[in-house]
């Protein structure tokens, strides 16, 4: 029996992983010569190319190549029937299509409120996130309101800060009621170790196989970051291994221990973060001065250059109910304060700089004391 590859109807399903090396493909397909082709394509990044290859090779229509998706597999597939309500998987695949360059040109269909935060590495991530996380606890907390989060589980870097700011703003959580976004387990349900670095936040040095005897020195370096307001631990730790001839012969490592630089002696790198509170307070003095009324106030903050501080910064106080909530870096803000009314910004990284000026009113004489200044222990 014998096979005419000419006219072999070849039906190749390509995944991404896979499909790499464009020119492998090429040449496979030029070798079998087939006169049908149908190419099911796993990622439509690879469609260009590939309508390419068929246009040149087999002079192929357009409907000879299938782009495989949700959108074309979902129906009759388990996930079908547990698919929520509502959700326009059509319409989803189009607010994800934009291209990298793009992501932060303003889209029709976004939220009023929304605005897309650039960060320029892991860290600078984990600080934004793990702020706005204990914002929404904190604002929800001072509503009386319940509040629902569901929570990604990597990167976890900004959990450490949504603890902090909390700590810091002495709010707790009892309000609150969280989901995991998925799970770190197996096909039998066993959830990730405690003492994996995933889930402990500690790392792992795997160390290499030795090939004598001796005692190998490691030097272990915090790199500063540029998160504003932390003290990066500036020593450097020794990770010391001692390796033996065991009483079988082989080579064995004997002990390992650590050894750090300074006085504290420390084998964990500990950051501080220090922040203060700016509060803005307004007297009326004088027998013709009116307690009940509203004058106006620009404050201005502003960090140091090469620094990465939080989105924006909550403020609260003051009897004003249209006066900001927020204040961002570098963006003059106005607030309305009379008699009595005290308005504070919290969690300001120190050597944050600020500017507090009131508007004259007529009639009035003003006088103030450390309005502008910087944010210090």
């Amino acid at each position: 029996m014998s096979i005419n590859l000419y006219n072999l109807f070849i039906i190749i399903l390509i995944f991404v992983d896979y499909a790499k090396n464009i020119s492998a493909f090429i040449g496979y397909f030029a070798v079998l010569k087939a006169q049908y082709l149908k190419v099911i394509i796993y990622s439509e990044a690879f469609l260009p190319r590939f309508r390419i290859i068929l246009h040149l090779f087999y002079k192929s229509n357009e409907e000879d190549v299938i782009v495989m998706d949700m959108l074309n597999t979902l129906k009759g597939s388990y996930f079908s029937e547990i698919l929520p309500q509502g959700w326009d998987i059509a319409k989803i695949k189009s607010c994800v299509s934009n291209a990298p360059e793009s992501v932060f040109a303003r889209q029709s269909f976004w939220h009023e409120g929304f605005s897309p935060v650039k960060c320029t590495n892991l860290e600078e991530f984990g600080a934004y996130m793990g702020h706005e996380i204990a914002m929404q606890i904190k604002l929800t907390k001072e509503e009386g309101r319940k509040l629902i989060l569901i929570l990604p589980v990597g990167p976890m870097g900004m959990y450490k800060w949504a603890v902090y700011f909390l700590k810091e703003w002495n709010v707790d959580c009892k309000h609150v009621y969280g989901f995991n976004m998925d799970e770190w387990a197996d096909a039998e349900g066993n959830t990730l170790p405690a003492a994996d670095p995933a889930a402990s936040g500690t790392i792992t040095v795997t160390l290499p196989q030795y090939d004598s005897v001796g005692i190998y020195e490691y030097t272990l370096i915090e790199k500063a970051g540029t998160t504003a307001g932390v003290a990066y631990y500036g020593n450097a730790i020794r990770l010391v291994v001692t390796v033996i001839n065991g009483d079988d012969g082989k080579l064995r490592v004997a002990a390992i221990h650590t050894e750090s630089e300074g006085a504290d002696k420390s084998d964990t790198f500990e950051n501080t973060y220090s922040a203060g509170t700016l509060k803005i307070s307004k007297t009326v003095t004088g027998n013709m001065g009116d307690k009940n009324k509203y004058f106006e106030f620009t404050v201005l903050l502003s960090g140091r250059s090469g620094m990465t501080y939080p989105e924006t910064f909550a403020v609260s106080g003051g009897s004003y109910a249209q006066n900001p909530t927020t204040i961002k870096l570098s963006e003059e803000t106005t607030f309305m304060l009379k008699h009595g009314d005290t308005i504070s910004i919290a969690n300001l990284p120190y050597d944050v700089d600020y500017m507090v000026i009131e508007t004259a009113a007529d009639g009035y004489t003003t006088t103030s004391t450390n309005e502008t200044g910087r944010i210090s222990a």
